[in-house]
């Protein structure tokens, strides 16, 4: 062989070693983009599913704490003959409703008045006077 021709089978054995380790190094580096967007895709959908869970958790627990009062006030009435107004109020405020159940507006119950009891009743707020002066029941 001539010092031509090895010459030119060195050159083309290093051009093809280095051909080989360019195509190696962009499929490294390409493959390497590939796992982290993976990765980063991976880590936001745990971070989703985090907070999907914590606030069910948090839906939940608040669901609780208002069953936890419907049935205190079922457990009112349960112990009472009758509750009026002013056992409510009492029962209400020792609830503590704005320290220990944010959200909830407002705690009420509706009193079944029979037809014959309507005027009564009527007069019976009334009396309270201040806001109760003009208290009708609504529908008639």
């Amino acid at each position: 062989m001539t010092k031509k021709k090895i010459l030119h089978c060195i050159l083309h054995r290093v051009s093809t070693a280095w051909a080989v380790f360019i195509i190696a190094l962009v499929a490294t580096i390409w493959g390497s983009l590939i796992v982290n967007q993976v990765e980063q895709q991976q880590i936001k959908q745990n971070v989703f599913d985090y907070r999907v869970e914590r606030i069910k958790t948090l839906i939940k627990n608040r669901i609780t704490a208002y069953q936890q009062i419907l049935h205190s006030g079922i457990g009112l009435f349960a112990a009472s003959e009758t509750v009026n107004r002013q056992e409510w109020h009492r029962f209400v405020k020792n609830l503590n409703i704005d320290k220990h159940y944010p959200g909830i507006q407002g705690v009420g119950f509706s009193k079944l008045i029979s037809p014959q009891d309507k005027e009564t009743h009527i007069k019976e707020i009334q009396s309270e006077g201040g806001f109760f002066l003009d208290y009708h029941i609504r529908p008639e």
